[in-house]
């Protein structure tokens, strides 16, 4: 389970700061959609 979670992290780490803004701003987004 460990292994699966390493490359996991990684690969985040690897993904360019555009991406990983928009990645939190999608689930960001569904939050709140679920909460109104």
């Amino acid at each position: 389970m460990s292994i699966a979670v390493v490359p996991e992290v990684l690969e985040v780490q690897v993904v360019p700061s555009e991406e990983v803004r928009m990645v939190p701003e999608l689930p960001t987004e569904t939050n709140n959609g679920l909460e109104v």
